[in-house]
């Protein structure tokens, strides 16, 4: 085996050519490690709710609301908050699995406290599915279904910014 002796030790070549090249490799920019972690999913957190089991009455739009509120709550819980970066985006849409939706409704720059507040996102998401058409998801049956997707500026800027 190539190596060096350091007290006493045999240390691998590829060792110090790794270390070596850690030390001078050049530093990505900033730029392309956000976009490179965007690729990768960082931050994200998405669930589907599929809305096949059987006719949707207005009766049933509480619960939903009420398990999609959970979800976001417990997304929210998952995230990193480096250095008071906290601040999320939150989308969420009803329709068939491929196409068109029937509604939509995107929720940018919140901090997790404004989730909470009255007027907040939880209020307007619980609004959102409330005024759901249950006659649309009802023709979209059995593709219909919910989708969210939670955004985490603090789990990027973890990735990216704070990863030394």
């Amino acid at each position: 085996m190539i190596g060096t002796r350091i007290k006493g030790k045999v240390k691998p070549m590829w060792r110090h050519v790794v270390a070596v090249y850690q030390r001078l490799r050049p530093r990505l920019p900033l730029e392309r490690r956000v976009e490179r972690s965007l690729k990768q999913g960082v931050g994200m957190y998405r669930q589907t709710w599929r809305l096949d089991g059987g006719p949707i009455d207005a009766e049933t739009l509480p619960a939903l609301s009420s398990r999609v509120d959970a979800w976001v709550e417990e997304a929210m819980s998952r995230t990193r908050r480096p250095y008071g970066v906290d601040q999320m985006a939150f989308a969420i849409a009803c329709g068939p699995a491929v196409g068109e939706p029937i509604k939509r409704a995107t929720f940018a720059a919140f901090r997790p406290s404004d989730f909470y507040g009255a007027g907040g996102i939880k209020e307007q998401i619980d609004a959102f599915i409330g005024e759901l058409s249950v006659d649309e998801i009802n023709r979209q049956a059995p593709h219909a279904q919910l989708a969210a997707a939670l955004f985490s500026w603090g789990d990027l800027a973890r990735a990216t910014v704070f990863a030394d």
